[in-house]
């Protein structure tokens, strides 16, 4: 083979290696979304261990794993009769992609802090007399 012809071939086989090379991330598979789900519960600090194993069981089931594809943001005041606004606020500011309320203070407040993060309520006495839903 003649210097020019193994010039030439080592070219075009570093060109087209560094072409496979650029374009190898977007060959990959996309990063699964990680959804935040904001909790604001209706008691001190989490909510009550049956009804938090009962949730995440239930996402998990949907297919929504802690840590794969599922993040919860936990804001829950610190005392009995703590006022929620600014932990919804918070939940706001952190951009979360919904806010699962448990009390009505709680539901309140995540209705006055959001305008456009869906809110879900468990459990709400009677949310159209409270005025939560028409």
């Amino acid at each position: 083979m003649n210097p020019r012809r193994t010039l030439l071939t080592t070219l075009s086989a570093g060109l087209g290696a560094a072409a496979v090379a650029r374009a190898w991330p977007a060959l990959a598979q996309p990063a699964a979304r990680v959804w935040r789900v904001g909790m604001l519960p209706g008691g001190l600090y989490a909510p009550r261990k049956f009804q938090w194993d009962a949730f995440q069981q239930r996402m998990s089931e949907l297919g929504y794993v802690e840590g794969k594809n599922v993040q919860y943001v936990l804001r829950a005041p610190e005392k009995e009769g703590a006022p929620y606004d600014a932990l919804a606020a918070d939940l706001v500011r952190l951009n979360v992609d919904v806010i699962v309320a448990t009390a009505a203070v709680a539901i309140a407040a995540a209705q006055k802090a959001a305008r456009s993060i869906p809110i879900v309520m468990c459990p709400s006495s009677d949310p159209v007399t409270l005025g939560f839903v028409t």
